[in-house]
């Protein structure tokens, strides 16, 4: 299923060059297999040409978690870039280079959210994975993720829908960037569920069709992500994981497996510490097993 955030925000950000290489190619922090062509973006993907991720690097002055985006890259063409570097003409360190191994790793973490069932999915996924400095990457995608996640809110507060969503886009992609770097951390994708959970009940499009795709395919994001998430005690005990999870297939017509969760959320901890979503519960399941 393709994603609701990515589909509706940003059709054109799967659109990418794909330039072959011979052997493996080290570029920057990351390394390309041979067979595994390097990704830029296509004249019609803003999304990738936006510097709203700039990738920690050897040679590369420290990046703020708090810095503020860089100027817009709409111009930037990533392949005549790589030529150029390619041909002796760039030198690694220069602000050229690093805005195509910046744009690299937007191409990658995109078709690596947004791409499955595309060709070379597994192998960016893997790609992006295996960066060098990956601790450093992982904590600047978190920071600046939960910022994003709040700038969306403010958005959302003062009524401007289209900058909220386009916050809550890049929030998604970089919380899916921090569980391919530490795929075993289970906040992240209980922040991912919790997000896509969100988004998937509190906005709404007026044309039923649309609304669907919304909330349907954001409802089963988010139930992927919590079901991997379950694997954590503490996450189960904790936190309302399995009252979403249960919400969520519930919009999704399973109603024996949401039945299910409601009961397991009842039996955790989390139940006395989360009293108004024990009630809610409570009325959920009264309501289903009528």
């Amino acid at each position: 299923m393709p994603s609701p955030l990515q589909e509706l925000i940003a059709p054109d950000s799967k659109s990418f060059l794909w330039i072959d290489h011979e052997g493996d190619l080290a570029l920057g922090p990351f390394t390309f297999p041979e067979g595994i062509p390097l990704p830029v973006a296509g004249k019609e993907n803003k999304l990738a040409r936006l510097s709203w991720l700039q990738i920690p690097m050897d040679g590369r002055a420290p990046i703020s978690a708090h810095e503020s985006d860089l100027p817009e890259d709409n111009k930037l063409s990533g392949e005549e870039i790589y030529r150029a570097y390619k041909e002796g003409h760039l030198s690694e360190g220069s602000p050229d280079f690093l805005r195509l191994i910046d744009q690299v790793g937007r191409c990658l973490l995109i078709h690596a959210a947004f791409g499955e069932q595309r060709e070379w999915h597994e192998a960016a996924s893997e790609v992006f994975a295996r960066v060098k400095k990956g601790p450093e990457l992982f904590d600047l995608l978190v920071t600046r993720a939960r910022a994003r996640i709040q700038q969306g809110a403010y958005y959302t507060e003062n009524s401007d829908g289209d900058a909220a969503l386009f916050e809550y886009l890049i929030a998604r992609l970089m919380m899916h960037g921090a569980h391919l770097i530490s795929p075993a951390t289970p906040g992240v994708l209980y922040d991912l569920g919790v997000l896509t959970h969100d988004l998937a009940h509190s906005l709404a499009f007026e044309n039923e069709e649309e609304n669907k795709f919304w909330v349907e395919g954001l409802s089963r994001e988010s139930r992927d992500y919590l079901q991997l998430a379950m694997g954590d005690a503490e996450i189960r005990d904790n936190t309302p994981a399995y009252y979403l999870l249960g919400v969520n297939r519930e919009v999704l017509n399973d109603i024996e497996n949401a039945t299910s969760a409601y009961e397991k959320f009842l039996g955790t901890k989390a139940a006395g510490l989360y009293p108004h979503v024990k009630e809610e519960t409570e009325q959920r399941l009264a309501e289903l097993k009528k």
